[in-house]
């Protein structure tokens, strides 16, 4: 039985154990989606041998992409923990050279709150992180780790 989305409980809405402060940060979110990922991932593993014999192979699957989906969110709160920290520089220009952001279209991002990070929600391969010496590789794929 389905339960309406929009209805928030007294437990849903008590998420202060979920931070140490006042709102939670990149790091704790991708702590938490790591813990719930691991969750999902040990369910689907355990309901492969229920104590009653039902086959339960599209519950298996679907809690696994669950926990894939939940594992790609917080790799990207990760990313983002580690860009809020200054550990990944990020490129100013798109390949090209043009400009990014609201300086493509001439506005003074200041004027709208300060810079912004955005990520786009597409299904990439994994990122490897920046080592001292690139020289032995290839350029990144990855726009947040191309240094400008």
């Amino acid at each position: 039985m389905r339960t309406n989305d929009t209805h928030e409980s007294a437990t849903e809405t008590d998420t202060a154990h979920l931070m140490a402060g006042a709102h939670i940060t990149f790091d704790e979110l991708a702590t938490e989606l790591s813990a719930i990922e691991l969750r999902l991932r040990q369910l689907a593993r355990a309901a492969e041998v229920p104590a009653t014999p039902v086959e339960l192979a599209d519950v298996i699957d679907s809690l696994r992409s669950t926990a894939s989906s939940v594992r790609e969110n917080g790799e990207r709160m990760g990313l983002l923990a580690r860009i809020v920290d200054g550990e990944v520089p990020l490129v100013t220009t798109f390949p090209t050279g043009d400009p990014w952001g609201v300086a493509a279209r001439a506005s003074d991002r200041q004027d709208f709150g300060g810079p912004a990070i955005v990520l786009r929600n597409r299904r990439r391969a994994p990122v490897r992180p920046v080592s001292p010496n690139r020289s032995n590789r290839g350029p990144s794929t990855c726009k947040a780790l191309r240094e400008p």
